[in-house]
């Protein structure tokens, strides 16, 4: 059986994973599925001509192309689970590299098990959400590791999340609502952060539904920061469901950099994307991005294909 690696230059397949690595410093599961998933986003929305100037290779015929893109096209039984599509307008309002675009990213609410000990793998129709993709496995270890930090022990704690699926995450954001009263409103929230590969890195508690203040992140999701860089975060509720979210990506020195706005829109059929695509397409900005920063070693294969993605304002 045909595979991916069988239609690129080996040379090209082997830089790919590095170019990855380079988008997101601190990612630690940069995997084949990655590099895999970002020569399809190229076979997909590049031309040929670019397509082999860029990976050495012309693209597999049509019916090749549409068999690999099958084989990550995933359906999954209905759960009656609640589904969301974050719509999340990224801007970067310095110079040089000063952009905008919005990306989309398919979330499941779940509720976390009462203890660690019956902490199970949720299978949804995004795939499956695991506890140790997260920080926080059960009601329980939110209940001791905020117990300096909550009036209460929580009752109850949802997860909005991205799931994983075919052995890859999107996890820049995940976000848990807690309940002092499970059936009550919701009394406190804590922003999850992580990286575009998967890894889950930061948690930022709000104890009582208001902003975040300016927050060390202690990583650095992409190489235009560092880790003693600072976020701030708004999330906000529409009564039980989730609203928006509003992050400011700041330097060292507290000055915004960055700016993230999230809508959340709730779906009666979730949409399934494999999560390695969006970071095909993240890691693809990222370098489109680096070059008007100067960085010339994203210019070869992961610029190429941010260049033919959809911008509100390009990177200047």
């Amino acid at each position: 059986m045909a595979t991916i690696q069988d239609f690129v230059a080996n040379s090209a397949y082997g830089k790919i994973q590095g170019l990855v690595q380079k988008a997101f410093p601190s990612a630690q599961q940069v995997t084949p599925m990655h590099v895999e998933a970002l020569i399809l986003a190229i076979w997909n929305k590049c031309d040929p001509a670019l397509v082999h100037k860029v990976l050495g290779t012309p693209p597999p015929d049509p019916t090749q192309l549409d068999a690999f893109n099958q084989a990550f096209a995933l359906t999954f039984p209905s759960d009656g689970r609640e589904y969301y599509l974050a719509h999340a307008t990224h801007s970067r309002i310095v110079e040089p590299g000063k952009h905008s675009f919005t990306s989309h990213l398919p979330l499941v609410r779940v509720t976390l098990a009462a203890t660690d000990a019956n902490a199970p793998v949720q299978s949804t129709m995004l795939g499956d959400v695991d506890p140790k993709d997260h920080l926080f496995q059960s009601i329980e270890q939110v209940a001791f590791k905020l117990k300096n930090d909550l009036s209460q022990a929580p009752q109850r704690v949802d997860l909005v999340t991205p799931a994983r699926s075919l052995g890859t995450r999107f996890g820049a954001i995940a976000v848990y609502v807690g309940y002092y009263d499970p059936a009550g409103a919701p009394s406190f929230y804590v922003l999850e952060a992580g990286t575009a590969t998967g890894d889950t890195m930061v948690y930022y508690l709000s104890p009582d539904f208001q902003p975040i203040m300016n927050t060390r992140k202690w990583f650095a999701p992409t190489p235009f920061t560092n880790d003693q860089a600072y976020y701030w975060g708004n999330f906000v509720m529409n009564g039980d469901q989730p609203g928006e979210l509003h992050v400011k990506a700041m330097n060292s020195n507290q000055e915004t950099e960055v700016t993230v706005n999230v809508v959340y829109e709730k779906l009666a059929q979730p949409k399934y994307i494999f999560p390695a695509l969006l970071t095909a397409e993240a890691a693809a900005r990222v370098g489109v991005i680096a070059i008007a920063k100067g960085m010339l070693e994203f210019e070869e294969i992961l610029a190429p294909l941010g260049e033919v993605l959809e911008w509100i304002n390009r990177p200047a």
